[in-house]
């Protein structure tokens, strides 16, 4: 169910992916609207991890692979660099992308030790900063979480415990309307 959703999310939230308009409110957005919709990267990564997971191949290898089958998906410029180029060592990358195409790990393990070392796996491929690879560990725990009966006051409070205020300014103890006025103010 993870996986559907995040593909879900992913169409739907694509064509803000670029674009957001000055009025755009995550309250009143409607599911569809005006502009075009479509997978992106995010998809076609979760969907590569999941290949790689279930048939025993490798992460690299296939992430690589899906990423050039579908080159035009809104890629970050150093990942389609790792992507499109021979070298796939790890770049030391902390942005969102392990973290958003990990939703495999966290539905399809049940050891949660194995998740958590899996997650890591996913991400270190090319996230190899520590918050990229957290980013990732920490999401596929939320989903494990879900998935095993945890309520969503513990996956709130096992979130603030690896993202406290004092440490991160798009902290999960802020509400929405925070984050975005922390945002704008660097505009």
């Amino acid at each position: 169910m993870a996986v559907k959703g995040a593909i879900l999310g992913d169409i739907l939230g694509s064509p803000y992916e670029f674009y957001r308009p000055d009025d755009f409110s995550w309250e009143t957005v409607p599911l569809t609207g005006k502009f075009p919709v479509g997978f992106t990267d995010a998809t076609v990564m979760i969907l590569a991890i999941k290949k790689a997971i279930l048939e025993g191949l490798d992460l690299t290898e296939t992430m690589v692979e899906f990423g050039r089958k579908y080159p035009n998906c809104g890629y970050g410029s150093m990942f389609y660099s790792w992507i499109a180029g021979n070298d796939h060592s790890p770049y030391g990358s902390f942005g969102n992308g392990a973290a958003m195409r990990v939703a495999f790990v966290g539905e399809y393990y049940e050891d949660y030790n194995e998740m958590q070392r899996k997650a890591e796996a996913t991400a270190i491929v090319s996230h190899n900063h520590p918050e990229g690879i957290k980013g990732a560990v920490v999401t596929a725990t939320c989903i494990w979480m879900a998935k095993h009966g945890n309520s969503k006051q513990e996956i709130f409070n096992y979130v603030l415990s690896q993202y406290p205020p004092e440490n991160y300014e798009n902290s999960i103890a802020y509400s929405l309307d925070d984050i975005e006025r922390i945002i704008a103010s660097f505009l």
